[in-house]
């Protein structure tokens, strides 16, 4: 009687009956079934991809803004424009103003800027406005305390001495724009006393046939953003004098 054939090996079941599909050449074996936690065979737990950043090493949103913190030119920038504004409208004299924009571009922290264009008040009231052009005859003249003061003034004097405080006069809108105040000075008989705040810059020029010409500033840097004096004579006898606050004594 003839053997019976091998029947073979036994069907799996359970478990065993996924076998493990090799992957291509050298490769690591391919995933089971969904649901499981990693490649067949794995022992150790299935893989989380972790955070882009480590624990702490968020970002800070935006620049710092404490009292202490560091600014920049154009944080200095826009408090020099807000006090120009306010010098336009009325808020600041003309020494105001020279003093806190050079305030606001030494600043180094955000504090320091801060008081630089602190307690800006309203416009005031009673304030002496004055014409582009002034004609005196006999007497003298006088622009003292808050007093407007044009873009451009034209004094034309017979016989009389002036004297000009530009230190609390409120500039027009267009010499803030500008950065220049022109000043127009004939005389027959007369002298001319003019008072700038301090760090104001000067230009004068012309001629007077008898009479002396003082030119004294203060020894102190030019503020960036106040308008330059820019004084033009025209006179026969009288001296002129232009002179710092700080020198004035007063």
């Amino acid at each position: 009687m003839p053997d019976s054939p091998d029947p073979g090996p036994a069907p799996a079941t359970g478990d065993d009956a996924a076998p493990v599909r090799p992957s291509q050449a050298g490769g690591p074996a391919e995933a089971g079934p969904a649901g499981s936690t990693g490649p067949v065979g794995s022992t150790g737990p299935a893989s989380v991809p972790g955070p882009a950043f480590g624990v702490g090493e968020a970002k800070s949103a935006g620049p710092r803004h404490g009292p202490s913190a560091p600014i920049t030119d154009a944080d200095r920038q826009a408090t020099a424009d807000q006090l120009r504004a306010a010098c336009g409208d009325g808020r600041l004299t003309l020494d105001e103003f020279s003093e806190r924009v050079g305030s606001a571009w030494a600043a180094q922290t955000a504090e320091e800027l801060a008081r630089a264009g602190a307690g800006i008040v309203p416009p005031r009231v009673g304030i002496q406005r004055s014409s582009s052009t002034i004609v005196n005859i006999l007497g003298d003249g006088r622009r003292l305390g808050r007093w407007r003061m044009p873009r451009r003034t034209v004094i034309v004097n017979l016989l009389g001495d002036w004297t000009l405080d530009l230190r609390g006069a409120l500039m027009d809108e267009d010499a803030v724009t500008d950065g220049v105040l022109d000043i127009l000075y004939i005389s027959l008989i007369g002298d001319l006393t003019i008072s700038v705040p301090d760090g104001m810059e000067v230009d004068m020029s012309g001629l007077v046939v008898l009479g002396d010409r003082h030119l004294e500033l203060a020894m102190v840097s030019e503020r960036p953003g106040t308008p330059r004096l820019r004084l033009r004579l025209a006179g026969l006898i009288g001296d002129v004098r232009v002179s710092s606050g700080s020198l004035t004594g007063r």
